[in-house]
């Protein structure tokens, strides 16, 4: 029995102290496959090793890019130890693997689910966002997880609302609709902002940006005649300041806008 496969009776039977001794044995003895370095890493962490672990796990990662159990291993490891900048740049590069056949699919996008926990769990949203967007192309019909995706970006939506990014916020909320059209609480909250930005817009003088907002506000929630009214009001004060300019032509124009309205 070769020094690796000894390792991993060890390892399997939890004496890994054992194992790790087997495992070192046979990387000096010339042993450079992935089986040796995936079970190493874990016999290192198991040990209460974590960044000998992690070390392991970014190495083997660089040698063998497509190792998918070396990128759940080291989502796991992330998710109870902590990241550091270099494991989870070596992490991020499951994004651009493109499964070979079937099985190779359903293993990627399990791995890249338990990946998407690990980025949440560190803050990294922008990643998160991007592995659930993954778990997505590849199967379509994960409703739990165009959920969390959905979840996530409203979060994103929401820290640009709090900054004051009014357009940034509108094309999250545009994004999170997407994903589910039918959603009344993403039109809800899409409708909501849009109305805000009219408001916005008026306040600088935008006028036609306003109604375009307020418009796009009323074709989401048709029913919702707060968009109806800010629109008839708007319309109003353009028509009036249309006649104090003398352009009567303009003024009728507009006010014939707002009786299509009611």
């Amino acid at each position: 029995m070769n020094k690796l496969t000894l390792g991993i009776e060890h390892f399997n039977a939890g004496r890994y102290q054992e194992a790790l001794l087997r495992f070192q044995s046979a990387r000096k003895a010339g042993e450079r496959g992935p089986e040796l370095s995936y079970f190493l890493a874990h016999a290192l962490d198991s040990l209460g090793r974590p960044h000998e672990a992690l070390r392991t796990f970014t190495a083997l990662l660089e040698d063998f890019p497509r190792h998918l159990p070396a990128y759940a291993s080291l989502a796991n490891l992330m998710l109870h130890r902590g990241p550091l900048k270099h494991e989870r740049n070596t992490l991020r590069r499951i994004l651009s693997l493109k499964p070979q056949d079937a099985a190779t699919r359903r293993q990627l996008i399990s791995v890249l689910k338990v990946c998407g926990q690990a980025f949440r769990a560190t803050n990294d949203m922008a990643l998160a966002e991007a592995a659930l967007r993954k778990v997505l192309s590849l199967d379509p019909e994960d409703d739990e997880h165009r959920g969390r995706l959905i979840a996530l970006i409203r979060m994103r939506a929401q820290a640009h609302l709090t900054s004051r990014d009014l357009a940034a916020a509108e094309t999250a909320f545009r994004q999170a609709l997407a994903l589910a059209p039918a959603e009344e609480e993403s039109r809800r909250q899409l409708a909501d902002l849009l109305r805000l930005r009219g408001k916005d817009f008026q306040s600088a003088g935008r006028m036609d940006d306003a109604e375009k907002s307020l418009r796009a506000a009323l074709k989401l929630q048709p029913r919702d005649d707060r968009s109806r009214q800010r629109i008839l009001e708007l319309l109003s004060l353009r028509a009036r300041a249309l006649l104090r300019e003398g352009e009567p032509d303009r003024a009728e124009r507009t006010l014939r806008r707002a009786l299509a309205l009611e």
